[in-house]
């Protein structure tokens, strides 16, 4: 009998508990344009119970005391609390956009670039050209890059570039971005550059740069003296083949 009477009790305690809770419910929307704000988080002051809105912007807690202080809180919105004193109707919950003013943020770098080598380029300073063996004491550019990995000449003397199995007709050679159809010398043998006259020479193997154009073998790059009118410089030679003399306006470290 006794534990028909706890059981009795306890149910109804449970009973009472259960019908004594009140819903509170509403929409939350943005003040400014009305917009339902959807996952908005709201909860009951002091306390961790919590509901968040829906996608309709609608939300609904429970509480087992009225009235109640909830507090709504959303990304980008300034925190708002509302007094609730009934649960009789929907409330309307408006929350204002927050806006922040930060402070500018400069970065600054210190230290010098570091220049990343590009591979498929081959480059070799004139003055190991010059120091190169010849044919008949004229030194060819163009013999210079087949001792390179990657480039092979054709017939013996020549100047003819191989490069990755493609044929000579299939390299564009520029002097001062100016495109050279044909070569080659007496058959090859005897080089159309002066080496005395040629700032910078360049063999791009592959990875073309877009104004280059599309191309099946290589690039061969070749760049004049520009020369400077603060000094004047001047060369002569004397050869089997050939004799030349040179002169040109450069620059005092030239």
């Amino acid at each position: 009998m006794i534990k028909r009477i706890i059981l009795f009790l306890a149910v109804s305690a449970t009973c009472f508990s259960v019908f004594s809770q009140k819903n509170v419910q509403g929409f939350i929307s943005d003040r400014k344009t009305s917009e339902k704000l959807i996952g908005c988080s709201v909860y009951i002051s002091g306390t961790t119970d919590g509901v968040t809105s829906n996608n309709y912007g609608f939300f609904s807690i429970r509480t087992n005391h009225l009235p109640v202080t909830l507090v709504f809180s959303y990304i980008g919105y300034a925190s708002d609390t509302v007094k609730f004193k009934s649960s009789n109707e929907n409330a309307n919950v408006l929350l204002s956009p927050k806006t922040n003013d930060l402070q500018g943020v400069e970065i600054k770098a210190v230290g010098t670039s570091v220049a990343v080598p590009r591979t498929g380029v081959l480059k070799i300073p004139m003055q190991q050209i010059k120091l190169l063996p010849s044919l008949g004491g004229e030194v060819d550019v163009l013999k210079a890059f087949q001792l390179m990995p990657g480039v092979q000449g054709g017939n013996e003397g020549t100047s003819g570039l191989y490069v990755r199995g493609g044929t000579p007709d299939q390299n564009l050679i520029l002097l001062d971005d100016i495109p050279l159809y044909y070569v080659n010398h007496i058959g090859g043998f005897v080089s159309v550059f002066d080496i005395n006259a040629i700032n910078d020479v360049k063999l791009i193997k592959g990875g073309f740069p877009a104004r280059y154009g599309g191309r099946l073998s290589s690039v061969v790059d070749i760049r004049m003296k520009s020369g400077n009118p603060e000094s004047i410089k001047g060369e002569f030679g004397i050869g089997t083949l050939a004799t030349r003399l040179l002169g040109w306006r450069a620059s005092p470290d030239a």
